[in-house]
């Protein structure tokens, strides 16, 4: 059986079905429920019309019950990344906040990276061009300068 998979035992009359998950033992309802609890990010993005690798910061609110401010969106060498709130101790920096599972992070970066790309469609920047809005087309026989 593959690491991920699930395997259902089955269970005595009368007892809840039970799921096992990498030794992990929860009953079907219980799985269920936890899918059902899975967290609700609302993510407001604030874009940076600027060169450099920071393409962003963003609040991210988990279930309209906790806020994590200063979450920034990054360009690095094999794309864009969510960088989380962090300190310097020392040499080093340790983040503030951060998602506990791979799970948890993906869900996280996924809801962050799709809200930084829809502010981007909406203010139509161009990544092309250092972050700087994209110019609009005149429409045929108006100037450019008539647009603004």
């Amino acid at each position: 059986m593959a690491k991920n998979e699930r395997q259902k035992d089955a269970a005595p009359a009368g007892e809840p079905e039970v799921e096992k998950k990498e030794g992990k033992a929860e009953t079907v309802g219980q799985a269920e429920e936890a899918k059902a609890q899975a967290p609700k990010y609302d993510v407001r993005v604030g874009l940076f019309p600027a060169e450099g690798p920071v393409k962003g910061v963003c609040t991210v609110t988990i279930n309209g019950e906790f806020a994590v401010k200063n979450v920034k969106i990054v360009e690095g060498s094999k794309g864009l990344f969510v960088s989380m709130p962090s300190y310097k101790s020392g040499e080093e920096y340790r983040d503030l906040f951060f998602p506990v599972t791979k799970e948890a992070r993906a869900e996280l970066q996924d809801a962050v990276l799709n809200e930084y790309e829809r502010q981007m469609q909406i203010h139509k920047y161009d990544a092309h061009q250092g972050g700087q809005p994209a110019q609009a087309e005149a429409p045929q026989g108006v100037p450019m300068n008539a647009m603004a």
